[in-house]
């Protein structure tokens, strides 16, 4: 079996670093919520998914900014279960007030950001034509 390299020492850390510890830190049971961007499809890629129904994403060119609401709901429903958020930086911002809505509620869940200061699929996007344009957050 071929195995990616995650194991990266360099700061700030790499994305790749940053699946391999959520690998040992959490478990089976751990349902996994995300929306679009290069943190879904490197996480989808990279992070250790074990049942149906634990990898939650809100499909292709879905919505900026759902992944807070969607894991709120997902730790509501299972109120016993581990619930992993994962967003870019950029979703992050979207939803941002709903983690006032989650500390009122008490609804725990984790989140985890991965930060490239970056609208990395439009940057990416944007490279085959030689151009990076507004894309910097």
């Amino acid at each position: 079996t071929l195995q990616r390299r995650t194991h990266f020492d360099n700061v700030p850390l790499k994305p790749q670093r940053v699946y391999e510890e959520m690998n040992r830190a959490f478990g089976p049971e751990t349902r996994y919520v995300t929306t679009i961007g290069l943190s879904q499809i490197a996480g989808a890629q990279m992070l250790h998914v074990y049942r149906p129904r634990h990898w939650i994403n809100c499909g292709q060119a879905g919505p900026l900014g759902w992944t807070i609401p969607a894991a709120l709901g997902v730790a509501t429903a299972d109120p016993e279960g581990t619930v992993v958020a994962l967003s870019g930086d950029y979703d992050f911002q979207f939803m941002l007030e709903e983690l006032a809505v989650g500390a009122q509620h008490r609804i725990p869940y984790v989140h985890v950001l991965v930060n490239n200061s970056y609208l990395g699929l439009i940057r990416q996007a944007q490279r085959n034509f030689d151009i990076d344009f507004q894309v910097n957050l």
